[in-house]
């Protein structure tokens, strides 16, 4: 076996998953375009100001559950990943995805990519 193939958890969840971000997205798309249509001239108020946060906060709540739904649960034993498997780690008091290497888990930064030391991974998921 060339290495791990995860073929059960990501079919039917991930199309509930995509479903529901495809019906909140829609929802918060149309309440800023029934706001910007209905006052025309208060485009700038905190309505439409409001709608867009919403939005936005739509995206970002719906993105974790995708994750959640494409990975399955993470492992219960965290630092037991191996190589490829996703992992999430503390940087500096952040969390970030990554992939393990090995002993270092490497994931993106606005300087390239960043090695972070196996001891930092918080959760993991076997792909």
């Amino acid at each position: 076996m060339a290495g791990k193939v995860n073929h059960g958890r990501s079919g039917a969840a991930a199309r509930r998953a995509w479903i529901v971000i495809g019906i909140v997205l829609l929802c918060a798309l149309g309440v800023w375009i029934s706001v910007h249509f209905i006052v025309p001239e208060r485009s700038k108020d905190i309505w439409v100001e409001s709608a867009k946060s919403a939005l936005q906060l739509a995206v970002l709540a719906t993105t974790g559950g995708v994750v959640a739904a494409v990975l399955g649960a993470p492992l219960l034993h965290p630092l037991g990943a191996g190589r490829g498997d996703v992992a999430l780690v503390d940087v500096d008091g952040r969390e970030c995805l990554g992939i393990v290497l090995g002993e270092l888990v490497a994931g993106p930064a606005a300087s390239g990519l960043l090695m972070v030391p196996r001891a930092a991974i918080q959760a993991a998921w076997a792909v």
